[in-house]
């Protein structure tokens, strides 16, 4: 099943709809389709999140850390990062409760690794994403880490200065707007982390 991708919409033999995020498997360019993007979608389940790209040199990867409840956003984002060359990888939490178990280091979080630099959706349905932002702050182990307001609103770019986040990230709607998001991350992840 193919489906072709404009901005945040998709169409299936000319039917409109999304594209259900738990069923992206793969992103390819297809440059006879009109310069748009398409997604196979294969019937079975579930997007492979997270993912390391491996450039010259035998360093450490980066370490990425992502709250956010829009998994097709985080299957972007990966790409943009691979299209980056970047060696990173990438923690995907679904939501705010997730992402304050990680900042206290309970449960399976316990033993997580510092990341290297964090993005927090500012607009998630369980807890607000003010919340999330201060309690990073105030965690000492995160103490340092770069974390960034990433939100589909611009409004949230007030936010985000008020905030004091190192960076906000507008995730724009169409596709090669949203890749651009990579070089973005990457620019960050080279000012902030020798």
């Amino acid at each position: 099943m193919v489906w072709v991708f404009c901005g945040s919409r998709a169409r299936l033999g000319g039917v409109p709809g999304y594209v259900p995020a738990s069923a992206v498997e793969r992103l390819v360019s297809h440059p006879y389709v009109c310069n748009q993007t398409i997604l196979e979608i294969p019937l079975g389940n579930g997007a492979k999140i997270g993912g390391s790209v491996k450039p010259p040199g035998g360093t450490r990867p980066y370490s990425i850390l992502v709250v956010e409840d829009n998994e097709s956003d985080v299957f972007l984002l990966k790409k943009t990062l691979e299209g980056q060359d970047l060696d990173f990888q990438l923690t995907h939490l679904r939501n705010g409760s997730a992402a304050l178990a990680f900042i206290r280091r309970e449960g399976p979080y316990a033993n997580m690794p510092r990341p290297d630099l964090i993005l927090v959706n500012m607009n998630l349905p369980d807890v607000d994403g003010e919340e999330i932002f201060h309690q990073i702050r105030d965690a000492r182990h995160l103490n340092g880490v770069p974390v960034c307001v990433w939100s589909s609103s611009e409004f949230d770019g007030q936010s985000a200065s008020r905030l004091g986040a190192d960076e906000f990230i507008l995730k724009r709607s169409g596709l090669e707007q949203f890749m651009q998001i990579g070089k973005t991350v990457k620019d960050l992840l080279s000012r902030f982390v020798s």
